[in-house]
Parts: C-alpha cells; sequence; structure tokens
C-alpha cells in the first residue's frame, strides 16, 4: 500500500532565526493511500486513492463519503482534496472521506451504451453495478462512512455522473458534474441522448430521498462540451420543480477543465446551508447550534449532528470563549459534549475545570478521576484531585 504525500516547505525568509533553530522546516500531509479492490462484475482489479479526514483516527464519527472519477489523475485529486480539506477546516463544508476511482478503460466505463465511432464503448452499465454492488459496500465496510453519498466527474465523467442520477435513483444523495460531455457529432460521440431520456423518466418517478445536483459549464466551449444540451437539461428542471430536487447550473468564467475549482463550487453549492457563525454562537449558545444541526438534518435528509458541525478544537475554543465572558454554563455544555464526542483525558481535564468554576466541585472530582483512569501520568489531574477532596 503506497501513500501521497503533500509537502509543504515553510521557508525562514523575512523572519529572524536564532543560531540554534533550523532554517526551514518540512511539513507533510497525507492525501491518500492506494488500496486495490477485485471486482467480479468487470473481471479486473480496480485501483483506488482513500482519503480520510484529519481526525479520523482520534474520533468514532462517522463521515460523508466523496467518490471522485479519473482518480489515476494525481495532480488533480491532490489539488481537489486540497480544496475539500481547506472549505471543512473553516466549517463551510463537512469533513469527508475522499474516494478516488482510478481507470482501467474510460471509454468502456463511462459510456452507457455502444457507440459505432468507440470500439470499446457501451460497459457503462456494468461499471455502475460495479460502484453501487461492489466500490460502495467495501467502502462502507472498511471505513466509518455515514449514509451521505456524493459523486463528482467533469467531462464524459461528469455526462456518467448525471447518467448514474437519472439511471440509479437513491445511489448518492448529491451528484457534481463538471462540464459534462452532453453533444454528439459524427467524429466523436458519446451517444449522450440517452441523458435525455433518462432525465424525463426520473421526474416521473416518486423521490423519497433529498437529492441535490450541481453542473458548471464554460460559455465558449468545444463541440462536445457545448452548453446547448445543459440548457435543455434546465428547462427540463424548470418543468418538472421538486422540493426534495436541489439543482443549480454555473457558467464559469473560462472554457475549460477545472476539477479542483468545480468541485470546490459544487460542494459549496451543495452545502451552502452548512456554515454555523461564530456570531450566532456567541449570541445563541450551545442550544443554537443543536437547534441549527437538527434543522440541517431535515433539509438533507441526514442525521447532522453538533461534532459534524464543529471539530474538537472548535469545540474547546468556544468553550473557553465563553468561559473568558462569564458565560460559565454554556462553556459546560461545549465541553461536556466535547468529552462525548472526543472522549480522551485532556477533554476531562477541561470539563472539570468548567466545573469547578461553575461551583460544582463533586462533578470536577468526578472528572479528574476519569481523566486520571486514561491517562495516569496526569499531574495536573492529581494535584486538583488533592485540591479538591
Amino acid at each position: 500500500m503506497f501513500a501521497f504525500i503533500f509537502i509543504l516547505m515553510a521557508l525562514s525568509t523575512g523572519l529572524k532565526i536564532r543560531a540554534q533553530e533550523p532554517e526551514s522546516s518540512i511539513i507533510t500531509y497525507s492525501v491518500g493511500q492506494y488500496e486495490t479492490l477485485h471486482s467480479s462484475l468487470l473481471g479486473e482489479d480496480r485501483q483506488l486513492l482513500i482519503h480520510l479526514p484529519e481526525d479520523y483516527e482520534n474520533t468514532k464519527k462517522q463521515y460523508m463519503v466523496l467518490y471522485i472519477f479519473d482518480g489515476e489523475n494525481t495532480h488533480r485529486y491532490i489539488q481537489s482534496v486540497m480544496a475539500v480539506t481547506f472549505y471543512s477546516s473553516i466549517r463551510r463544508l463537512p469533513q469527508m472521506i475522499c474516494v478516488g476511482i482510478l481507470n482501467t478503460d474510460r471509454t468502456r466505463d463511462m459510456t452507457p451504451r455502444k457507440v459505432k465511432q468507440r470500439p470499446n464503448s457501451g460497459g457503462g452499465d456494468t461499471f455502475l453495478k460495479f460502484i453501487i454492488s461492489e466500490l460502495i459496500p467495501h467502502i462502507e465496510k472498511q471505513y466509518r462512512s455515514a449514509p451521505y453519498r456524493m459523486l463528482f466527474g467533469g467531462s464524459s465523467a461528469g455526462m456518467f455522473a448525471l447518467y448514474t442520477l437519472f439511471s440509479r435513483l437513491g445511489s448518492f444523495n448529491a451528484y457534481i458534474a463538471s462540464r459534462p460531455a452532453l453533444n454528439s457529432y459524427s467524429e466523436y460521440t458519446w451517444d449522450s441522448d440517452v441523458i435525455f431520456q433518462s432525465a424525463r423518466s426520473f421526474f416521473k418517478e416518486s423521490h423519497s430521498g433529498k437529492i441535490s445536483l450541481f453542473i458548471d459549464y464554460g460559455g465558449q466551449e468545444d463541440r462536445l462540451h457545448n452548453p446547448e444540451p445543459i440548457h435543455q437539461l434546465a428547462e427540463i428542471f424548470q418543468k418538472k420543480p421538486s422540493k426534495r430536487f436541489r439543482w443549480e447550473i454555473q457558467e464559469t468564467g473560462e472554457s475549460r477543465y477545472r476539477s479542483a475549482e468545480s468541485l470546490k463550487n459544487g460542494l459549496l453549492s451543495v452545502f451552502k446551508a452548512w456554515h454555523y457563525s461564530a456570531d450566532s454562537l456567541y449570541t445563541d449558545g450551545f442550544l443554537g447550534i443543536e437547534r441549527y444541526a437538527q434543522a440541517l438534518s431535515e433539509r438533507f435528509d441526514y442525521p447532522v449532528t453538533v461534532a459534524d458541525l464543529l471539530k474538537e478544537r472548535d469545540l474547546i475554543m468556544f468553550g473557553h470563549r465563553f468561559l473568558e465572558n462569564e458565560q460559565v454554563r454554556d462553556a459546560v455544555s461545549f465541553f461536556k459534549y466535547a468529552v462525548s464526542a472526543y472522549p480522551s483525558w485532556y477533554m476531562y481535564d477541561i470539563l472539570a475545570k468548567a466545573y469547578m468554576i461553575d461551583g460544582k466541585n463533586q462533578l470536577a472530582i468526578q472528572c479528574y478521576e476519569k481523566s486520571l483512569a486514561l491517562n495516569p501520568e496526569n499531574t495536573n489531574a492529581v494535584n486538583m484531585l488533592k485540591q479538591l477532596k
């Protein structure tokens, strides 16, 4: 198993460094590891590139899963993962598991039907069965995945993402198609009329879950990516409005494939209501963000928790801010929740301190005892227990 490592070189330019300190440092960040899955349906091994959220090993949380086509394009995959990581770090997106799907025969897998100009075409339905029957069960068995799946692809893979949406209802919760190849002409075709047939059939069926779709395109594309068919799709969507189907089509400033930017824009569209501001936290306290998580659960048909909105460090930071503002009860609420979501000896230490400030010494003693049980070398807990008892 091999891992991709993203390396940042932090140079000392403009900083005064003492002689004994290094002039530069290297920060490594893992953006994925290869994994091989054998497919009985395809009769071959398929390589995957898996990226896990930064706190995956330190919690028991479940995470949404983003499936990315064309994972063998390493620099695009790295850019996409870094975009997801950045926007989740500033609480604009949820943390998620990223699964890059590497190609073996892209023409075969991304074409729903056989077309005469492409000898290897027509394997799309088998590939889709592989994704649904083999790949998704494998990921959900191996990793702590939540019941919310997203699919991203560009060009012909964007077309195939749309085909997946319209032909296999319920396979994913959100779809992002970057400049999908929806045109057909004599020299080069995917026979993409199948998309429009399946789209019309899609709206004749009842939808039990809520689905989000984001499409982007350039205004001056080539013949394969000409935006006219996308405008036709928009007309279909407008004629069949549904509260359970949210969609956005966006024209980009330039007509070319920019996977990381498209993915970022698509995810921010899908999760445009995700962010809960610090001002709202300070105004409404812990009860406010609990209510917001419940509202998001209804919006996404997915059980959103406070831990999905705030990482461990966020809970600690906001809890300490409430202590500074002498809003002790709210601080205790944040730390109590942090202990339940991220149980560790130092979290019990922090909660114990808040209980002491709140005048609840017996609860503080219990927390220090739990902290000491988890870390017998915690001298702070030993000293505080002597003081409290």
